[in-house]
């Protein structure tokens, strides 16, 4: 069980932060720029679909190299923020590791409780003790290469 939930934690991890760098001089992908002109509005529309899809776009521009680690993370974060607090309460991070889940093939579905416990460790990131997890304490806790952050 505790091997299966660190297994669990570590695709979650992967799906946030896959190492990769971003190459300097190269022209903006089409899908950054529609991203970043999306979550990066004050005026957001949050439609499940569309927010599946931008987690499909983010994988595949960390892929290929177009978006850092750090700026897949903030846009991750913020597309599921879903009361624009700039934080994440745990309902909001329980849909935001379901999407991260359903780009991974699993031998089961998880349940509710496996969730639910993923989501409660992640809390132990949450160092003013709010309830709520920002982008500087995830990010301060999560391991990664990039050193600048996101344009916001």
């Amino acid at each position: 069980m505790s091997f299966h939930r660190g297994h669990v934690i570590l695709c979650f991890v992967f799906v946030l932060c896959c190492t990769v760098m971003c190459h300097v001089g190269r022209p903006v992908a089409p899908e950054l720029q529609e991203l970043r002109k999306r979550w990066g509005a004050s005026d957001i529309i949050r439609d499940l679909d569309h927010i599946k899809q931008d987690v499909q776009k983010i994988t595949k521009l960390q892929d290929t190299g177009e978006i850092s680690t750090n700026e897949a993370l903030f846009y991750f974060l913020r597309m599921h923020d879903f009361d624009d607090n700039r934080k994440l309460d745990g309902h909001e991070l329980l849909a935001a590791m379901t999407h991260a889940l359903e780009h991974h093939e699993t031998e089961k579905p998880m349940s509710i409780e496996e969730k639910e416990n993923i989501v409660d460790s992640f809390f132990a990131y949450d160092d003013n003790n709010d309830g709520l997890i920002s982008y500087p304490e995830l990010r301060k806790h999560l391991s990664t290469d990039d050193s600048a952050p996101p344009a916001e």
